[in-house]
């Protein structure tokens, strides 16, 4: 089967939305109709400024903390900056009364999911350094005196492309400094004159969906339930669709286990089950089943009769069912020719 750029599309689709959002597979894609594909489009167009909202009250919540701000004075300060509109006239987070401080919020991802920034976002990194040092022509801000923090997102990626940008400057290297938010006390933050980088992440430690084995470090959990959680989850589907004489709904299945086992989540075995099932094509999108194979392993003794059912994979009947690449390279579940 060659290249077909909407089958592509489509699986990029439903992939992100079933995987990201937690929602239960379903072929998102056909249902889209043009007036819906206009409304994801324009909301998607506003994802960088949720990008800066939510590392900005990351951010603020942070600096109110090291600057020892009371917890009344804090959550005015996040209510006020959630409540003013955007002004391209002034900086991305601006404090007056409470401390003096300034600071821009940059939400750049490195061009081509690499380690170094283009040159437009090089610019305009240059650009708000200079603002943050001299000032805005249109603001009513005056930075002389005030703190002035340039504001990342934390990845590995930003941080990485935002050390080699600070190594290459020639106009404004002695200005920057790095703070690492835990490793620094009030008191190295001395000169007005400098910008302060600092790397902020909104993200909390949330399960992994398609995580083999379910981690706690909950110590008033019983013995017991510590037990179960380190047993891999395709373990558990695979013992029980065995109980249930080989053939159940999907539904069936993760209804069961999350009656059994109450630190297991919905979504979790739903990915779980797709990565398990031979002939589901979706099962490539998970880390199990990103390489090629045509020997079964552990991940391989499922296999789904329709959209809701599924029995014990058995080669003799269903065939021989592997991961391979296409002519372009491109993964693809199928049935392999005897």
């Amino acid at each position: 089967m060659g290249y077909n750029r909407e089958i592509e599309l489509k699986e990029k689709l439903n992939s992100f939305l079933v995987n990201k959002l937690k929602i239960p597979e379903e072929d998102y894609y056909a249902n889209l109709n043009r007036d819906g594909l206009l409304e994801l489009k324009s909301i998607l167009s506003g994802i960088n400024n949720i990008f800066t909202l939510k590392v900005s009250i990351a951010f603020i919540e942070w600096v109110s903390d090291f600057l020892q701000l009371n917890k009344k004075v804090k959550e005015k300060i996040i209510t006020d900056f959630i409540n003013t509109k955007p002004n391209t006239n002034g900086y991305d987070i601006e404090l007056d009364s409470s401390c003096k401080l300034v600071a821009e919020v940059k939400c750049n991802v490195p061009i081509n999911k690499g380690k170094i920034y283009g040159s437009r976002q090089k610019s305009n990194i240059e650009k708000d350094i200079k603002n943050l040092l001299n000032g805005k022509i249109k603001s009513k801000i005056k930075p002389n005196g005030f703190f002035k923090f340039m504001v990342f997102l934390d990845t590995e990626e930003i941080r990485d492309a935002t050390k080699l940008f600070v190594q290459n400057q020639t106009k404004y290297q002695d200005e920057l400094v790095f703070l690492e938010k835990n490793k620094f006390q009030k008191d190295d933050i001395k000169d007005g004159d400098k910008v302060y980088i600092v790397f902020v992440s909104f993200e909390k430690d949330d399960q992994v969906a398609d995580s083999d084995t379910v981690k706690t470090d909950d110590k008033k959990k019983t013995e017991k339930e510590s037990a179960e959680k380190k047993v891999p989850i395709w373990k558990l589907i695979q013992q029980t669709i065995e109980s249930m004489d080989g053939k159940a709904e999907k539904k069936e299945i993760i209804n069961h286990l999350l009656d059994e086992h109450s630190h297991l989540k919905k979504n979790t075995l739903q990915c779980q089950v797709t990565i398990c099932t031979v002939n589901n094509p979706t099962r490539i999108n998970w880390a199990q089943n990103k390489k090629p194979r045509t020997e079964r392993n552990q991940y391989d003794f499922l296999y789904q009769t329709d959209k809701k059912t599924v029995v014990m994979y058995d080669p003799k009947e269903h065939g021989k069912w592997g991961i391979v690449e296409d002519k372009v390279g491109k993964l693809m579940v199928t049935k392999l020719s005897n």
